[in-house]
């Protein structure tokens, strides 16, 4: 557990400055959600947002949005590299906090509440979801809000079919994690496929390795050094991959949108 979590805090790190330029599919997940998130807000009558924590937050690429939406008095950014927080910060606002800790292990007391925690494609990296939801569930005020976005099962599918990835939580096991936290409500859920499309399979997983996802890019890295992955096979992986009519490589994703409340 341990080895996963410093790798994938040095391989989000390594790619701090470049994350936003290959994020493109994270941004547009981002937005998706706080459009969920703003959706939420309005049908809700006196729901006060003051505090709010976002959980993994990156380069914080969702502050300014968020903040607008919710109109709140104080963010505080958590990530587990204080390399993508240093990006944050150039960022100016008073604001903006940050605090950089791992979700595994989250540096607060229990007399430390948050109107509302938000987490954009961070909380699939956690080993022990269970443990985080329970966590979370006790930073929330009363009618406090928990809104997150998660990679589920089947994505990178077309990686995982020709190299053997581990998968993600499906949609019903997070949803059935979440119905066992006492006092959290399941208030809107959106389940939704993305397929992106590249002009070549370098350029495919390159998507997924300059945003620090380390655990699918180290596997591929270790079959080329251990001789399991050669160029040949690698010729064969181009011409068995799925792809579009115009001959683009394809690469799914299927995203779960949360939202629950805390009675």
């Amino acid at each position: 557990m341990d080895n996963f979590i410093i790798s994938n805090r040095i391989q989000f790190s390594k790619y701090a400055k470049s994350y936003d330029k290959y994020a493109k599919f994270q941004h547009e997940v981002g937005l998706e959600l706080l459009s969920e998130l703003k959706g939420f807000i309005d049908n809700k009558i006196n729901l006060n947002i003051n505090n709010i924590l976002d959980l993994g937050s990156g380069t914080g690429s969702n502050f300014d949005k968020l903040l607008d939406i919710t109109k709140a008095k104080m963010i505080l950014e958590l990530d587990h590299s204080e390399d993508m927080l240093k990006v944050s910060k150039k960022k100016k606002s008073n604001k903006l906090l940050s605090c950089c800790a791992d979700m595994h292990n989250l540096p607060f007391s229990n007399d430390f509440k948050f109107d509302l925690v938000f987490s954009n494609l961070a909380m699939q990296w956690c080993l022990n979801l269970d443990k985080l939801l329970l966590d979370i569930s006790s930073l929330l005020s009363k009618n406090g809000v928990l809104v997150f976005s998660s990679v589920l099962s089947g994505s990178l599918g077309e990686i995982s079919e020709s190299l053997k990835i581990n998968n993600f939580l499906s949609k019903d096991q997070v949803l059935n994690m979440l119905s066992s936290v006492n006092n959290m409500y399941l208030c809107d859920f959106k389940y939704k496929k993305i397929t992106r499309k590249f002009d070549s399979l370098f350029e495919l997983f390159a998507s997924v390795k300059k945003v620090g996802a380390a655990h699918v890019m180290q596997d591929i890295k270790n079959r080329f050094s251990q001789g399991l992955m050669t160029p040949r096979k690698m010729d064969i992986l181009e011409l068995t991959w799925p792809k579009d009519k115009l001959g683009r490589f394809k690469l799914s994703y299927n995203i779960g949108y949360f939202i629950y409340e805390k009675k």
